[in-house]
């Protein structure tokens, strides 16, 4: 129950239960942003494309990889998705009514 109140105060949107980045995804961002450094807007590549584009030269830089490197790729995504200033989007009358719910079924346990 006292983890059910947590969620609704909070919204239940994955705030307790994160997983940890993949260090292809980051290792794959990494690489993009180096390539669309110092390009224009309409210059950049997109990740799809660049992704067909340099399929087998990523792949072998990422099996050349070692763990701490992999560990590294990790936390700089983490440490960004920290940064962020997370909003949390809901309907003010319905927050309020569902955390007055939440405290009416607490007092009745």
């Amino acid at each position: 129950s006292l983890k059910w109140t947590r969620k609704q105060l909070h919204i239940g949107k994955g705030i307790f239960n994160k997983r940890r980045a993949n260090p292809w995804n980051a290792f794959v961002r990494e690489e993009l942003n180096e390539y669309n450094e110092g390009r224009g807007v309409g210059d950049r590549l997109k990740l799809p494309v660049f992704i067909t584009e340099h399929r087998t030269q990523l792949t072998t830089r990422y099996l050349r990889l070692t763990a701490a490197d992999k560990d590294r790729l990790r936390d700089d995504v983490e440490t960004l998705c920290q940064s962020r200033i997370k909003v949390t989007r809901a309907n003010p009358k319905a927050l309020q009514k569902d955390i007055n719910a939440t405290f009416n079924a607490m007092q009745t346990e």
